[in-house]
């Protein structure tokens, strides 16, 4: 609603159709005021956008309204006014005028705002995850929340307390203005205790005086005084725990006192049970140590303990906005996160109880950390980590433990890979047992089965994630036969136990101790199992010793005199060229990385610790 200047027509004036008179002359609300808009609804009544034609410009005027309005309403309504009025700072609304309209209903008007209350933005930031959504950034709003801390000192400089500080109630503008809203509650020199809102046990529209035990103020923003009841005798303190409520908000992004029914939020306040600090309640938004002791010191339980005055708490936002760090602040915050690291270490190093001394030892290493971020040159939280780092927790705790089993699969997987290629080897005897001549079909079609299926479940394996043991096993068995069906070539006790000696090696990396004895065992009947069944006369005997002299009998194949010699020499080469190559070069080569890996962590360790604390890693 744009004003129409000049008001009134300035050529009227200077003619002299219109006097002075004329245009200052009370001509009643309706004449003066056009209504607008509806702004907002309260519980006293509307805030509407009236345009002033006298002035020429917009206004709000908040209207008294309801069919049965209490004194205490009245009471109320009249004191937000004059407070506003006589608090002339410019981040309290000014007043310009206090009436009655048209209809008799009590009124007062006030400049027109434009912004966004502090409450919005939170609740924006808590929807899109964070204040960057919202175009407010954590030090605009802590510039904004410093305005608010003056205008707040401005107010008990001249006697005045507000009583019902909350994000609701601040508005910041598009321009830098910040606005403290709602000073109905607000008690000043002289004034008499506000009446209450008629309740149980009141006749009707009487309303009944604020009785001790009356709470005055908001659940969850008021200060444990108020929250006892006392609110009539709250001072200034209660504005300054408040305001403490409002900044672990904005850090927090989470009310201090949580989000439950009002009973609780009492409760929580009265108690002082409420986890007050701002950086321990959301570890993940990396709340500056400064902020968070101020948002302690302003909630403090007992009136004494707070910041003397909001001058007091706007110079602390200040100081941390300047950059300024209080070094005695800093070394107080320290000594207090390096004795909590001590203690807990010791904790952790002396109880039996596995769980609680990974509990404890997480808290020694949380607070370690603290310490070093506000004194990165002192040597006592260093001290302690390297202790704990020196002994080493008995129970390996979860983390740990699930990526331990992540890389025990992964070296499974690699194995398997690895073994997939070597026993495409067992396929090379098959020219060579045709040429000789198959004697035993039965055998080698097992054997050709077994390997075969073993290559395929060697496959699955190394690309299964995560790895189960039943592809595991299959591969085991099938290597076990396919082995137990190749000592028809040789006969148990020759070649066979070296290749087995390969198998059980690749299968035994894994760090399952049962499983591995397990598949150790189960290769090994691929050598003990045809030795047996030979030897109870279930298969033909692969060996026979006449006059001092061991003959080996073939069954799936016969021996050519000019092939048997240099196949023999060729399969004993690869038994031990594989090994060698496979477990004792790639396997090395692993481990040496591991362990070059191991110890360039150890030189940083060592690079970060002072000489004095170095010494046990």
């Amino acid at each position: 609603m744009a004003p129409t200047l000049p008001i009134p027509s300035e050529e009227a004036l200077l003619s002299g159709e219109l006097t002075l008179d004329d245009v200052l002359a009370d001509e009643g609300f309706s004449a003066r005021y056009h209504r607008g808009e509806l702004l907002g609804v309260g519980g006293m009544g509307e805030v509407r956008l009236f345009h002033d034609h006298r002035i020429g410009r917009d206004v709000a005027i908040k209207v008294i309204q309801g069919d049965e309005v209490h004194a205490g309403q009245v009471v109320r309504f009249l004191r937000e006014a004059r407070v506003q009025g006589q608090l002339e700072h410019p981040s309290i609304v000014p007043v310009y005028d206090l009436g009655l309209d048209q209809n008799g209903d009590a009124y007062f008007s006030m400049k027109r705002l434009k912004g966004t209350t502090l409450h919005s933005i939170l609740r924006s930031a808590r929807k899109g995850g964070g204040l960057e959504q919202t175009g407010w950034s954590e030090r605009k709003l802590l510039g904004a929340f410093n305005q608010v801390c003056l205008a707040v000192d401005y107010a008990h400089q001249h006697g005045v307390v507000h009583r019902d500080l909350k994000p609701a109630n601040l508005m910041f503008g598009d321009f830098g203005e910040v606005y403290v809203l709602d000073w109905g509650l607000a008690t000043m020199p002289g004034a008499l205790p506000l009446p209450a809102e008629s309740g149980e046990g009141s006749s009707g529209s009487t309303p009944r005086a604020t009785r001790a035990g009356d709470l005055i103020g908001t659940p969850g923003y008021m200060a444990p005084e108020q929250a006892r009841g006392d609110g009539d005798t709250a001072g200034p303190a209660a504005d300054i725990y408040a305001l403490g409520t409002i900044l672990f908000e904005m850090l927090a992004l989470e009310p201090i006192h949580g989000e439950e029914g009002v009973a609780l939020r009492i409760a929580s306040t009265v108690m002082g049970s409420a986890d007050r600090s701002p950086a321990s309640r959301t570890p993940g938004r990396e709340i500056a140590p400064e902020l968070d002791q101020i948002v302690l010191h302003a909630t403090e339980l007992a009136v004494e303990d707070r910041f003397g005055s909001a001058r007091e708490l706007s110079d602390a936002v200040e100081a941390y906005l300047d950059g300024m760090r209080d070094s005695d602040l800093r070394e107080k915050l320290a000594r207090d996160h390096r004795q909590a690291a001590e203690a807990a270490a010791d904790e952790a190093l002396a109880l039996e109880d596995e769980q609680l001394a990974e509990a404890q030892r997480r808290k020694a290493m949380h607070e370690v950390g603290r310490a070093l971020a506000l004194t990165p040159e002192d040597p006592e939280p260093l001290r302690t980590m390297v202790r704990l780092l020196d002994s080493p927790p008995r129970r390996i705790p979860d983390e740990v433990r699930v990526t331990w089993h992540e890389m025990s699969d992964e070296k499974s997987r690699w194995a398997m890979g690895v073994a997939r290629w070597i026993y495409l080897l067992w396929l090379l005897p098959a020219p060579f047992i045709f040429w000789a001549g198959v004697r035993e079909p039965k055998s080698m079609a097992i054997g050709a089965i077994a390997t075969l299926s073993t290559m395929l479940a060697l496959h699955i394996g190394s690309r299964q994630r995560p790895l189960g043991a039943p592809i595991q096993y299959a591969a085991v068995i099938g290597s076990a036969i396919a082995l137990g069906a190749g000592t028809r070539m040789f006969g148990p006790l020759m070649y066979i136990p070296a290749v087995t000696a390969t198998a059980a090696l690749s299968f035994a990396m894994t760090e399952k101790t049962g499983r591995r004895y397990i598949w150790t065992a189960l290769c090994s009947m691929a050598v003990l199992g045809p030795y047996l069944l030979e030897t109870a006369g279930l298969l033909s005997p692969s060996y026979a010793i006449r006059n001092g002299v061991l003959e080996v009998l073939p069954h799936m194949h016969a021996f050519p005199a000019g092939a048997t010699v240099p196949y023999l020499l060729a399969a004993s080469m690869l038994a031990v060229i594989v090994p060698a190559i496979v477990y004792g070069g790639i396997l090395r080569g692993r481990l040496n990385e591991a362990e070059r890996s191991m110890l360039t962590q150890k030189w940083h360790l060592e690079r970060l610790l002072p000489p004095a604390a170095s010494g046990p890693t």
